[in-house]
């Protein structure tokens, strides 16, 4: 905690001269300050002098959440100031503060992805804070507080896209499994549906087994959006389709939707079902029943 506190004191004037000299061009008015900031009636500049403030954590936490609650304040270079209080900060409320902004960044360059006008750019910008700034949010569920390991894990369920999860991937399992904080296992959990790999599933697999009902919960969710399959909240039929030994889901008839109120819609898909099955029933069964 003293070598943290060091580093802090340290980094923070760095940190502080560095973004101070980055917000010059911040008042420009093709960048705008949100309604909040006007009602606030702080300056860029003053958010980062708060967010360095090495006297106050209360201010740095603030000047984070502040800088954080703008689209120029997802960006670089303030995610660089972001990560650093994340890593070095020795209050917890600001590192908690710092994971949020990050994965507030995260969300703000993966939706940009799906925007009408995105091009490669977007790619790139969401690709950088991937190589980036998902490393500091893995690092940060080691954290000694269980709020930052909560933020950190929720701030990778906001940041990343279905694959493979790279440097994530392994936190995530390990926490989601053996962390004291039934928040964080839950939260782990949840991020485990982006990862779409053996090894996450059979970690969620292994979360079926978790006495807190909510990491089950969240466990099976998860494993139903990686596998398009609800196989219920038992581990054994999930362990059959991660071994690939599971049979093939039956051809169950059709349901009646809600809005289908006359039954129309229903009606017809009921008797298209029946044909299919009779078209695919072997003409011994027949004769044998």
């Amino acid at each position: 905690m003293i070598e943290r506190g060091c580093k802090t004191l340290t980094m923070l004037a760095a940190g502080a001269m560095t973004l101070l000299v980055a917000t010059a061009g911040c008042n420009d008015p093709e960048k705008g300050i949100s309604l909040a900031g006007a009602l606030r009636g702080t300056t860029p500049e003053d958010r980062v002098a708060m967010m360095f403030d090495v006297d106050d954590p209360d201010k740095r936490r603030e000047g984070v959440a502040e800088l954080s609650d703008e689209d120029w304040g997802l960006q670089e270079p303030y995610l660089k100031g972001y990560a650093s209080l994340l890593k070095i900060d020795d209050n917890s409320a600001v590192r908690s503060a710092a994971a949020r902004a990050l994965g507030k960044a995260g969300q703000y360059h993966r939706e940009a992805l799906f925007k009408r006008k995105a091009g490669p750019a977007a790619q790139q910008a969401y690709d950088r804070f991937v190589q980036d700034y998902v490393p500091a949010l893995a690092a940060a569920l080691s954290d000694e507080t269980a709020s930052v390991r909560w933020d950190a894990a929720v701030a990778l369920d906001r940041s990343l896209r279905r694959g493979p999860c790279a440097s994530a991937g392994e936190p995530l399992r390990k926490h989601a499994v053996d962390d004291t904080s039934v928040d964080v296992r839950i939260a782990c959990a949840t991020a485990l549906r982006h990862c779409d790999d053996s090894k996450s599933i059979a970690t969620l697999i292994e979360c079926l087994d978790d006495p807190a009902f909510g990491v089950r919960y969240h466990a099976h969710a998860s494993l139903v959006a990686l596998t398009g399959r609800d196989l219920g909240y038992g581990p054994r039929l999930w362990h059959n389709h991660l071994a690939g030994t599971l049979p093939d889901e039956p051809n169950k008839p059709p349901r009646r939707r809600w809005w289908d109120w006359f039954g129309v819609k229903h009606r017809k898909d009921t008797a298209r079902w029946r044909s299919d099955q009779a078209t695919s029933q072997p003409a011994g069964d027949e004769a044998g029943s």
